[in-house]
């Protein structure tokens, strides 16, 4: 096996070192190792700036990726006419973009050619950059590493019956599946798509030992949802029939008879319309009309074409007549609606049956519902054995890397991890007289039911139960109002047993402020309680009540209820116990409670009230904390959260003293550069601008929170997520702005400072090696705590990977760990500890979690953010923002940061209560 040396690390890198605390721990990664020869011409490939234009010299627009490919394809086989065997290399390799590899020097300067009489190919062979693998695995090689990526896809896709999207290859034809792959998941259809296996495979340089590091392929089975290319009348069709297109006999005339069934035309086009169906957006072709092109659709009409009129050349008509008249054509079902495939301010509609929509990779998806979401997890969350052995056979169809001199054994990577100690939470003492209670966490969970309090309210927690589900009976009100005060008294709060239990009419976000200023002010009320009705149906209520308790000081939290069915278990039982009116009367009990409620209550109260504790104290604290969580530290968190179009919201969380359970917020949001001329246009922007500005917000509760006599913070903790490792580069700009950011200490220097980057999307994959005598969980997974560096960490960064928490269902995924930054005195196994402690200081679940709380927390705030943007977005009347309000648009980002400023987030008087969750 080749190997190299680490390369030269810039010096404001920490360099990598290998984990030393806790004991062995045998292991096997889904990777294998890779090398190539260092001679041989099949190493060497120049590399082409190439672009495609029409013959006739028209540049208002660019030909499709598939007329790109055919005018490239042609050109190729007229310069390459030897035959390529099959146990040798193409001669020639494109990304389908802007990239062509030819092998070998086989011109210089630039190829101009009139392929066809449609278009033109022009090429300049790009100076200076070309392809050597040879130096893959022992130097820098971005080139080389993305051109292996391209060759194994281009590969994938050449076989019968494959698709690429994007990184990923899938079998998108059951009778193409190889047969190494014949037990994995296919052909579910769901939401009118098809249920695709596939595999991803990529390239990563690795740790060997101290002395050595190589290349290493990693190798994971993924899924995903595709379609066969056919009319968008019958995928509509086939989608409302639920059943398998092969079991659907007349999709088209099904179609028209539901559109029939409905006959309020706007009904109809509103379901159609809805995102979960995944129509809107879908890329199309319209062969009838003479235009090729992709289309994407933007909206289902509620009108048929005979109905929908436009202006042309001065005069109106309607679309059936403009056919007829134009292209000769009778449409077989003119009561269909049409769809608008224009673009910008432009409306087109085209009548549906004349839409083709497009097969293989241009609609393939992962999810557009939660039912594709489900049948996706059932799927792939197998046992860890079931996993390892899929990928042991994706490996069968890798053997196209031999071709270009790859040399592998194909067998996976052994491994040997370290275990960490287990953790301990210290909770009860509520008085805190004592040492409190120890509960240890078995295989990563404990029982909610165990907690009591460590530091809970020092008065007695008076609230409010607020009933907005008009279904619900008195007897199931009242059986939950007692059967959380039973809880929490458990728990060792003293919480008011008998509360007011209120019937809400109020449903605007000015009216719910009102009526909670007037209710909570008269009874000096801390806490609500919301009883809502199911999620969707509620969660405009849900923003409105979280967003007006904020406003106002108020802690709330909400318990949906499930869609009721009515009689016996359903929320409309006929349970007839004692029921006093609104007020302080009335008891509760379980013979009187129906089936459901009594069924809310015995699975889900006890996680419910630890989300309400944990933001009216201290829960629990470890019992052993790493010297980085005592005074002097601020421990910081922050991820951003992307909609494509809009805004990206940039959230903070902090917290300032032990134990360091409760968080104080910012939040901003931040939209990318406008591209230069030539660049691409970003839709989305992970880098935060404003970063020194959230820092001095949680340094304003920093001092605040902390007594004076200890000072400004000694040493400042970030723990970042989202951010890949093609982004380092810019991301030291964040780094530097927090440093810049933080004052300097009474002996003049600046704080010390630690970054932590970790990261949830990536292949890599560890299981437990039993051969060789590892222990495994009951579900086959590796014990919670395993860290893993040596044979597979990155040797340029200080980094690692860990398995904190116990995956529920199918094969956990460990985070992965990157410190860019340190210049405290503490080493990289002081912060492996940190973040494996901080992963079982989560208090909203009963267990560890699989990447650090402050980081879980800035999640929940961007998400919070996100809700109150939409809300705020289509009710912004409803908003009394006061003077700092922004007038204008409310989806402007002058408009979402003045809202962010307000006492509804940033400015709310629930500061440092964890309230965003």
């Amino acid at each position: 096996m080749a190997s190299f040396s680490s390369w030269s690390a810039d010096p404001s890198v920490p360099p990598l070192t290998l984990v030393q605390n806790g004991r062995p721990y045998p292991a096997i990664v889904n990777r294998v190792n890779l090398s190539f020869p260092t001679k041989g011409n099949a190493l060497w490939w120049a590399c082409w700036e190439v672009e495609v234009s029409w013959a006739d010299g028209d540049k208002s627009k660019e030909p499709g990726r598939d007329c790109r490919c055919e005018c490239i394809r042609k050109h190729m086989e007229k310069a390459f006419w030897q035959h390529e065997s099959d146990d040798h290399a193409p001669l020639w390799l494109y990304d389908e973009r802007r990239r062509l590899y030819t092998q070998g020097d086989m011109w210089n300067g630039t190829i101009d050619d009139k392929v066809d009489q449609r278009t033109h190919l022009e090429a300049t062979w790009v100076s200076g950059v070309h392809v050597d693998l040879s130096r893959l695995g022992r130097e820098e090689s971005m080139e080389e590493k993305r051109f292996v990526q391209i060759y194994i896809r281009q590969m994938a896709k050449c076989k019968p019956g494959h698709v690429v999207a994007g990184r990923r290859v899938y079998v998108a034809d059951q009778e193409c599946i190889p047969w190494s792959l014949k037990d994995m998941p296919y052909g579910d259809i769901v939401e009118g798509r098809s249920l695709w296996l596939g595999w991803v495979a990529l390239l990563d340089e690795a740790k060997f030992s101290d002395q050595s590091s190589g290349l290493q392929i990693t190798v994971n089975a993924t899924a995903g949802f595709g379609m066969a290319k056919q009319s968008l009348q019958h995928f509509i069709g086939s989608f409302f029939t639920r059943r398998k297109e092969d079991q659907c006999m007349d999709l088209d005339g099904y179609l028209h008879s539901w559109w029939q069934k409905n006959e309020d035309f706007q009904r109809s086009a509103r379901i159609l319309n809805q995102s979960r169906f995944g129509i809107k957006n879908m890329k199309v072709t319209t062969p009838h009309l003479q235009r090729p092109n992709e289309r994407k659709v933007r909206e289902i009409s509620d009108q048929s074409p005979k109905d929908t009129w436009f202006e042309l050349d001065g005069t109106w008509t309607n679309v059936q007549d403009y056919l007829q008249r134009k292209y000769q054509i009778w449409l077989k079902h003119p009561q269909l609606p049409c769809v608008d495939l224009g673009s910008g301010t432009r409306k087109d509609w085209v009548p549906v049956e004349l839409v083709e929509v497009l097969g293989g990779d241009r609609n393939f998806c992962k999810t557009v519902s939660d039912e594709m979401l489900g049948t996706l997890v059932k799927k792939l969350a197998v046992e860890p054995e079931q996993r390892l052995k899929w990928i042991e056979n994706i490996l069968w169809e890798l053997g196209d890397l031999k071709k270009l001199g790859a040399q592998t054994d194909w067998t996976l990577v052994p491994l040997v991890c370290r275990e960490l100690s287990s953790q301990y939470l210290i909770h009860g003492d509520a008085k805190g007289k004592g040492k409190g209670q120890v509960i240890r966490f078995d295989d990563g969970f404990f029982k909610p039911a165990q907690l009591t309090m460590r530091h809970p309210p020092s008065r007695r927690v008076s609230w409010l139960l607020l009933n907005w589900a008009s279904d619900v009976k008195q007897e199931d009100l009242h059986y939950l109002r007692d059967a959380l005060c039973a809880v929490m008294w458990k728990r060792g709060v003293e919480f008011d047993g008998n509360p007011f239990c209120l019937d809400a009419d109020c449903h605007e976000l000015w009216n719910v402020e009102d009526f909670l200023d007037n209710n909570c002010k008269q009874w000096a009320v801390e806490l609500v309680v919301a009883l809502m009705p199911d999620k969707k149906a509620g969660n405009n209520l849900r923003i409105a009540l979280k967003a007006g308790a904020h406003a106002l000081g108020i802690h709330s939290g909400v318990v949906t209820l499930a869609a009721g069915k009515g009689g016996k278990g359903g929320w409309k039982g006929d349970g007839k116990g004692k029921n006093g009116k609104n007020g302080k009367n009335g008891k509760g009990s379980s013979h009187d409670a129906s089936e459901a409620m009594q069924g809310l209550v015995k699975k889900k109260l006890d996680n419910y009230a630890n989300k309400l504790l944990q933001r009216l104290g201290v829960l629990a604290e470890l019992q052993n904390p790493h010297p980085l969580l005592r005074e002097g530290t601020l421990l910081l968190g922050a991820d951003v959260r992307h909609e494509e179009g809009a805004a990206s919201l940039a959230g903070m969380v902090g917290a300032c003293k032990p134990p360091f359970t409760r968080y104080h917020s910012t939040c901003r949001a931040q939209m990318p550069k406008e591209a230069k001329e030539g660049e691409r246009q970003r839709q989305t922007k992970e880098h935060i601008d404003d970063i020194g500005g959230m820092v001095r917000d949680l340094l304003w509760y920093y001092e605040k929170e902390v007594p004076a006599s200890q000072g400004k913070p000694r040493r400042v903790v970030m723990i970042r997520d989202g951010v890949s490792e093609g982004q380092f580069g810019k991301h030291a700009e964040e780094i530097a702005s927090l440093v810049d950011a933080l004052p300097e200490l009474e002996s003049g220097v600046k704080p010390e400072v630690a970054w932590i980057v970790v990261q949830k999307r990536h292949q890599t994959r560890i299981f437990p090696d039993k051969k060789n005598g590892a222990e495994a969980l009951s579900n086959g997974n590796v014990k919670p705590g395993i860290v893993a560096d040596a044979g597979i960490a990155h040797p340029k960064y200080e980094n690692w990977y860990a398995v904190s928490h116990k995956a529920i269902k199918g094969t956990a995924v460990p985070a992965h760990y990157f410190l860019l930054k340190n210049t405290t005195s503490f080493v990289k196994d002081d912060f492996v500890e940190l973040v494996h402690q901080l992963c079982h200081m989560y208090p909203r679940a009963p267990c560890a979690v699989s990447y650090p709380t402050p980081t879980y927390y800035a999640d929940h705030l961007c998400e919070f953010a996100h809700e109150l943007k939409t809300y705020y977005t289509h009710h912004a009347r409803e908003f009394r923002l006061g003077e700092g309000g922004a007038a204008g648009r409310p989806d402007t980002i002058e408009a979402v940061n003045a809202l962010f400023s307000s006492r509804y987030l940033n400015g709310s008087l629930l500061q440092g209560s964890n309230h965003f969750c």
